[in-house]
């Protein structure tokens, strides 16, 4: 045989061997093993092969809570934080409102001690949350898996140190505080305990109105005049002097008959949150003060989801967020300067309007009372689960000085590391 023949039969022979494995090749795809092809492929995979899903935990269970207050506290008091929060807790799926109840209540018995009386009206229940900067001391661990408490701003007015004496923590299992600057100085009460920041909600029921809706008036000033809010006492002097500006409105005040410094007289606590509510609602520009402490307020969120622009200064914690939707000024400001920042907002409709639209946005994604309810109850859980104990900072934020006004008039900072 020739070399050209042999060359041509090698050639023959490959290109055969060639298109033989293509042909199994393509046979086999077209083959479907019967225990791979399905929707699930864990259905059929070998349980050794079968990864563990983490992300998905068992069903939590629904956590039966009684709202520890006194009668005379929820009949007096327009605490809009408290009823709004129960009014979450009706709607979330997650949580059966026990009851609402304390010492004045139908049931309730003076003579016995707090935990019997719960005991005796509703037997065991998951979680007593109190309403109450000071808790009884026989309450902690007695008549539920565990015990909390919500509170906007510890009232040490001599100091913290006043407070550590007091040790008005040490019955319950967990707290939950409104702003996080103040959060670092509750280390001595976290052994054994979960302490987190849980920031401000607002009602959305109350308070949500659109932003391009008419808004008659131009600009409002809200909240208590003191030295604790010196920004805010401030743009009052301005308000006033017709330097700036703005519409003032007293304080919705707090109780029912409060009459100092306060135009509701005896209007019920209800229609003096309507009004509150209304006034923010058709305001175009909202001025506020983070006070001397740098917190962020409840103000801040209501009034963005009011759909007004906020005029303000910072506060000490989420300020990227903040910075968002918040126009900022501070104390050191003029009334020149202030005046023309909200000139400028006034005169630009549009601009004004997108600037609020994204902070309605970001209180209606992030801090209704729906939000702040279900992250109560993913604390409760997480505590009961026993996964974390301490100090928990969802939230960045900035150490401030530690002011308090031991003469409620003058600030001071050196209170015995108050804030």
């Amino acid at each position: 045989m020739s070399a050209f023949a042999k060359y041509r039969s090698l050639v023959f022979i490959v290109s055969a061997l060639v298109v033989t494995q293509v042909l199994i090749n393509i046979a086999m795809q077209n083959q479907k093993p019967p225990d791979v092809e399905c929707k699930n492929p864990q259905q059929t995979l070998p349980r050794d092969y079968i990864l563990e899903d983490s992300s998905s935990p068992p069903p939590r269970k629904k956590l039966r809570v009684l709202f520890l207050r006194e009668k005379g506290y929820i009949d007096m008091n327009m605490d809009r934080w408290f009823f709004q929060i129960i009014d979450a807790a009706r709607r979330n799926p997650g949580i059966e409102v026990v009851d609402v109840w304390g010492n004045g209540f139908p049931g309730w018995v003076a003579n016995k001690p707090i935990w019997q009386n719960i005991n005796d009206t509703y037997g065991r229940v998951d979680v007593v949350h109190v309403h109450e900067l000071h808790p009884p001391p026989e309450l902690r661990g007695v008549v539920s898996s565990v015990n909390s408490v919500f509170f906007h701003e510890l009232h040490c007015p001599q100091g913290l140190g006043k407070c550590v004496e007091a040790d008005v923590f040490m019955p319950l299992d967990m707290l939950f505080f409104a702003y996080a600057n103040s959060g670092v100085y509750l280390t001595p009460w976290t052994k054994g305990k979960l302490y987190i920041h849980l920031p401000h909600g607002a009602e959305k029921s109350l308070f949500y109105h659109p932003v391009t809706q008419h808004r008659p008036i131009n600009v409002s000033l809200a909240g208590k005049v003191s030295a604790l809010y010196p920004l805010r006492s401030k743009l009052h002097k301005h308000i006033e002097n017709g330097e700036i500006p703005g519409t003032i409105r007293k304080h919705p005040g707090y109780y029912k008959f409060e009459f100092e410094e306060n135009k509701y007289g005896n209007q019920s606590v209800d229609d003096q949150l309507l009004d509150y509510a209304n006034q923010l609602k058709t305001s175009k520009i909202v001025l506020m003060c983070s006070s001397l402490r740098r917190y962020a307020l409840r103000k801040y969120v209501e009034a963005a989801m009011a759909g007004a622009l906020v005029i303000a200064d910072l506060p000490a914690e989420r300020q990227e967020e903040f910075k968002e939707f918040v126009v900022e000024i501070n104390r050191n400001m003029d009334a020149t300067t202030i005046r023309d920042i909200i000139n400028h907002w006034l005169a630009d409709d549009k601009a004004r309007m997108a600037r609020a639209a994204v902070g309605q946005r970001i209180v209606m994604e992030r801090y209704t009372y729906d939000h702040f309810v279900e992250r109560l109850l993913d604390g409760w859980h997480t505590f009961m689960e026993g996964k974390l104990r301490g100090l928990l900072f969802p939230n960045e934020f900035t150490i401030t000085k530690p002011w308090c006004l031991p003469d409620g008039k003058t600030p001071r900072e050196d209170c015995g590391g108050g804030f």
